[in-house]
C-alpha cells in the first residue's frame, strides 16, 4: 500500500489520503459485521459487501484478468472467509468442488 501511495504527486495523494479516511471505517465495520457470526443479516451491509465485490469482478475483467484468478480473489476468498452472506447457487457448487491445491488457468 506504502508503494502505491509514493507513486501518486501531492494532489493525489491528498485525494488517496481523503478516499482512505472514508472508506476505512466502512470497510472496519462491514468486516466486523461479517465475523460476527451472532449478528442478523443486515440489507445495507450485504449490498456494500456484493457491491464492491462485483466492481472488483467487473475490473479484473476489464484488465483482462485470468477468470481462474477473478473466481479466486473475488468469490473463493470471500467464500472460504466464512461469508454469511447469501451465495448463488452456481458459486455455491463451485466453492464445493474446489480443489484443494491452487490452481492458474491462463
Amino acid at each position: 500500500m506504502i508503494g502505491l501511495y509514493q507513486r501518486l504527486d501531492d494532489a493525489g495523494r491528498e485525494i488517496f489520503a481523503r478516499a482512505y479516511a472514508a472508506a476505512y471505517p466502512v470497510g472496519l465495520e462491514l468486516t466486523h459485521e461479517i465475523c460476527d457470526e451472532q449478528l442478523p443479516l443486515d440489507p445495507f451491509t450485504a449490498g456494500v459487501f456484493c457491491g464492491v465485490m462485483m466492481g472488483q469482478i467487473d475490473s479484473f475483467i476489464e484488465y483482462g484478468h485470468p477468470y481462474s484468478e477473478i473466481a479466486n480473489e473475488s468469490v473463493i476468498e470471500a467464500t472460504d472467509s466464512l461469508n454469511p452472506y447469501p451465495i448463488h447457487e452456481v458459486l455455491r457448487e463451485c466453492a464445493r468442488l474446489r480443489p484443494s491445491v491452487d490452481i492458474f488457468v491462463a
